[in-house]
C-alpha cells in the first residue's frame, strides 16, 4: 500500500478520536447592537424544498453577484428557476449574476434540460423569452471519467452549454483554480477554492486516487459517487467565515473511538456507488498544512446525510450555525448528524425534515425549519445578522485559539 495511502486511513483514526473526544461547546447567542451596521456581503440560502439554490452578493455599488446551483427539486410545479430568478432580481437589480458555480453534476443542483420542460439554471438560459445571463459558467470539469460515470446533467452541460455561450447567454466557461483568484465579489471579501473533483490543491492526486491505489478496481466495479466531485469554498470577509461544498461526501459515523473509512459502497437497485472520504482527505490536508478553518456558518455538505458532516470535518469548522439545505426527502437531515452537533451550533433547515429520520418530528431544540436564511455580513466582517434570529459576533482567529467553551456570552 502505498505510504500517502497509508498516512491517510492512520489520519481519520486519530482524528476520529480527537472528533469523538471534543468540547461540547455553548450556543452562540446574539447581541443586540442597536443601530443595524453597513453591510458588506449578503448570503440568501433559498428554499426549494429537496433541491439547492445559494446567492452571495457582494456591497454596493457593483453588488456583484456569485449563484452557486439552481437545481429541480422533486415533484415541483416548473417555476421553481422562475422564482428564483425574481429573487436574485430583486435583490440585485439585475436578471442575472456575475458567477454561476454547479457544485456538481446532479439535477438538484443544476437542473435538466428538455425542449418542453427545461428546469433549474438550463430553465433560464434555456428559455429565449428569459433574459438571464450568466457572466461566468464555473464547474468541476468534464475529467475524472476514469472514477465516475458522467450523470444526465453533466451530458447535458456538455451538450448545450456551448450553444448558450454563443448566443452569449453564458459568457464563459472555467474550471475554478485553487485559491482565491477565481472569484471577486468585491472589496475585502476572499473565495477561497478549497477542493476541486476529489481534489484539495494543485498538484494533489485526489482522495480517489489514494482509495483506488489501496482498493484496486473499486471504482470500476462501482462508479464514484458525482458527489466525490463537489467543489468546496470558504468565503470570509475580516473576521466572518462561511464555507459550503455542495454534496461533498464524507462517511458514516463509525462508532465513537472507530476510524472512519476511506470509502463505502451503496447500492441502488443492483448498481453500485462508491462514496469516497473526501472531506477526510481535505481536513487532513489543513492539518498538514496548519490551515485554521473556524468559520462562523456552515452550509451542510450533502443535505445533512449520514454520509457527510463527519465529526472530523464539522470539528475542524466548528461552526456558530449550520444551515440545511433539505426537503424531506432520503432521510435528510440524518438524526446522527444532527444530533452531534445540536449542543454547539444553532442549526436551521431550509424546507423540512424526513419523516423517516423523524416520524415524531424535529425537536425545536435540535433545529428549526427557517425557510429561506438570509446572512447579512457587516462591512468590516465583525458581525452578522441571521435573518430574524438577531445580531452575532464574528470570532477572529484569536478568539477561536482560545478554549472556546468558557467563552463569554456575546
Amino acid at each position: 500500500m502505498p505510504t500517502k495511502t497509508l498516512r491517510f486511513f492512520s489520519f481519520l483514526f486519530i482524528a476520529s478520536l480527537v472528533a469523538a473526544c471534543g468540547p461540547k461547546q455553548p450556543l452562540p447567542t446574539a447581541t443586540n447592537t442597536g443601530e443595524a451596521p453597513e453591510v458588506g456581503l449578503d448570503i440568501y440560502v433559498f428554499s426549494l424544498g429537496q433541491a439547492d439554490a445559494m446567492l452571495l452578493v457582494g456591497p454596493s455599488p457593483e453588488k456583484r453577484s456569485l449563484l452557486i446551483d439552481l437545481g429541480t427539486p422533486r415533484g415541483e410545479d416548473g417555476n421553481t428557476h422562475r422564482r428564483v430568478a425574481a429573487r436574485i432580481e430583486a435583490i440585485t437589480g439585475r436578471r442575472g449574476v456575475d458567477y454561476f458555480m454547479v457544485s456538481h453534476f446532479h439535477e438538484d443542483h443544476v437542473g435538466r434540460f428538455s425542449k418542453k420542460n427545461p428546469r433549474g439554471i438550463f430553465g433560464l438560459l434555456g428559455d429565449p423569452t428569459d433574459k438571464f445571463v450568466v457572466d461566468t459558467w464555473l464547474d468541476r470539469g468534464d475529467g475524472e471519467q476514469e472514477f465516475a460515470l458522467r450523470t444526465r446533467a453533466h451530458r447535458h452541460t456538455i451538450e448545450h452549454l456551448p450553444r448558450l455561450l454563443e448566443q452569449g447567454r453564458v459568457g464563459r466557461r472555467a474550471v475554478p483554480q485553487f485559491g482565491s483568484g477565481e472569484i471577486d465579489l468585491g472589496p475585502n471579501i476572499t473565495v477561497d477554492v478549497l477542493a476541486v473533483a476529489g481534489r484539495v490543491f494543485e498538484g494533489d492526486p485526489g482522495a480517489l486516487a489514494a482509495v483506488e491505489a489501496a482498493n484496486p478496481g473499486v471504482y470500476a466495479k462501482a462508479p464514484a459517487s458525482e458527489n466525490d466531485f463537489s467543489i468546496a469554498i470558504e468565503v470570509s470577509l475580516g473576521d466572518f467565515e462561511f464555507f459550503t461544498a455542495g454534496d461533498l461526501n464524507g462517511a458514516p459515523f463509525p462508532g465513537e473511538g472507530e476510524p472512519y473509512v476511506t470509502h463505502n459502497v451503496r447500492f441502488f437497485g443492483k448498481k453500485g456507488s462508491t462514496y469516497t472520504n473526501v472531506e477526510g482527505w481535505m481536513v487532513k490536508h489543513w492539518q498538514d498544512i496548519g490551515r485554521e478553518s473556524d468559520v462562523e456558518i456552515y452550509r451542510a455538505n450533502h443535505h445533512g446525510s449520514k454520509n457527510s458532516s463527519t465529526a472530523d470535518l464539522v470539528n475542524s469548522l466548528d461552526p456558530e450555525v449550520i444551515i440545511y439545505s433539505c426537503g424531506g426527502m432520503y432521510g435528510h437531515p440524518d438524526p446522527e448528524v444532527i444530533e452531534r452537533s445540536a449542543e454547539g451550533a444553532i442549526q436551521l433547515i431550509t424546507h423540512s425534515a424526513s419523516e423517516k429520520s423523524w416520524p415524531d418530528g424535529l425537536p425545536e431544540e435540535l433545529a428549526t425549519i427557517s425557510g429561506e436564511t438570509h446572512i447579512a455580513v457587516a462591512a468590516d466582517g465583525s458581525s452578522y445578522s441571521l435573518s430574524e434570529r438577531g445580531t452575532f459576533k464574528s470570532w477572529s482567529d484569536a478568539d477561536e485559539a482560545q478554549d472556546r467553551d468558557i467563552r463569554p456570552d456575546q
